[in-house]
């Protein structure tokens, strides 16, 4: 069960409208496929040595941009807020789940956990963050 092509594995599916309403934002999103594509490309060569560490710069770095999309979401009182920060929360917990619970030796549950990173990635930015993009850039 390994993928051998990385542009196939879904974060090409991501909208161009997601990446050109807030350059900080955007870099955010950016940075996040990064540290998935980062486990994914360490899982695949069997690089298991760094996965705890590069799952908690994932939680961190998580933590950093959810913080920051919800700085907007409170300058700017977007309605939706409270059902998005409930997303980030969960997402949150699943990471922190994954970390408190992970053999490093199981390539396919691992492969498992970047599929839902990267599923959820997209979902999150091309239905739920797009939601804002709107609203902020008429409050921008």
């Amino acid at each position: 069960f390994y993928i051998n092509n990385w542009r196939n594995y879904g974060f090409k599916k991501l909208r161009a409208t997601c990446w050109n309403w807030n350059l900080y934002i955007d870099a955010q999103h950016k940075r996040l496929i990064d540290k998935v594509r980062e486990l994914y490309i360490n899982i695949q060569t069997e690089n298991t040595i760094n996965l705890l560490e590069l799952l908690n710069s994932l939680l961190d770095y998580a933590n950093h941009h959810f913080g920051a999309e919800e700085t907007y979401f409170n300058k700017f009182d977007y309605e939706e807020k409270s059902a998005h920060i409930e997303e980030h929360k969960k997402f949150i917990e699943y990471i922190q789940n994954i970390v408190d619970t992970i053999e490093e030796n199981d390539p396919i549950k691992l492969l498992g956990i970047v599929t839902f990173f990267n599923s959820w990635i997209c979902k999150h930015i091309n239905e739920v963050d797009v939601k804002y993009v709107a609203f902020l850039k008429s409050k921008i």
